[in-house]
């Protein structure tokens, strides 16, 4: 992980000798490296998409502080809506029934898995 790290800061900053745009970084990195390279001016943007695929109401869950939900990699990128729209929205009725992969690893993105593979 340190190494790809090291990889994403020395693409960033060859990338801000090389063009004078705006650089928005997201991807497989967690969310406080890209917080680092933010603070640091690497980035001037990023995103997280992830959170908002496994918590429909992502929002909602963030501005009250409610478990969230986590992604299920094998489901990332595969046909069809299982890993896209099955995730469930939080009920208060059924706390346990409204996260899913609370206990699991942090996901880790399939498309750097399988070009490590290959």
């Amino acid at each position: 992980m340190l190494l790809q790290l090291l990889l994403v800061i020395h693409r960033l900053f060859l990338h801000r000798r090389l063009n004078n745009g705006l650089v928005l970084a997201e991807g497989s990195l967690p969310a406080q490296d890209y917080a680092a390279m933010l603070g640091e001016g690497l980035l001037d943007l990023t995103g997280f998409a992830r959170p908002f695929i496994a918590n429909p109401d992502f929002l909602t869950r963030l501005r009250e502080g409610l478990p969230m939900s986590k992604t299920d990699p094998e489901t990332v990128y595969s046909p069809g809506p299982e890993g896209y729209t099955d995730y469930p929205f939080w009920d208060a009725a059924d706390p346990d029934g409204s996260v899913v992969g609370a206990d699991a690893p942090e996901d880790e993105h399939v498309m750097l898995k399988a070009q490590a593979v290959a």
